[in-house]
């Protein structure tokens, strides 16, 4: 297996910190999500960045779908939803992602196809297969 690429990103003072990308192109003040303490509302969190990164990657796996079957479209739409939820094995915690797919331009009947396909195309379903309760909602 043929590594494409890597980016990197730090993150310095923890939970409350600074996370930067190499390439400068993040530079966000991350704080706890206020449902568990956190008192900056407009900070983001690890669980936020994880919803963003799977959308925009899934969103990616089902435009490459797209393109490898030579289909037209005009719009993809993706909404992911990730959660915090407590472990009860470890007294810790894991996580969960509900997404909603849509895209416009597309015949109806094959929507859900492509959007299937994209989905376990996508690098974050891979990573995360088995490890966390996905749901994925397909708009109609």
């Amino acid at each position: 297996m043929a590594k494409m690429f890597k980016r990197s990103a730090t993150i310095k003072g923890g939970s409350g910190g600074r996370l930067k990308s190499e390439s400068g192109a993040i530079d966000l003040k991350l704080s706890k999500a206020a449902e568990v303490g956190g008192e900056e509302p407009f900070a983001s969190n690890p669980v936020e960045l994880f919803a963003a990164g799977y959308a925009s990657c899934l969103a990616s796996a089902i435009e490459f779908i797209l393109h490898q079957e030579g289909s037209e479209f005009e719009e993809i739409h993706v909404k992911a939803v990730a959660g915090l939820l407590t472990d009860s094995e470890n007294g810790g915690f894991k996580m969960d992602i509900e997404l909603e797919a849509d895209i416009t331009g597309v015949p109806a009947e094959a929507k859900e196809t492509f959007i299937r396909k994209g989905y376990e195309f996508c690098p974050f379903t891979k990573a995360t297969g088995g490890n966390i309760d996905s749901k994925l909602k397909v708009i109609q």
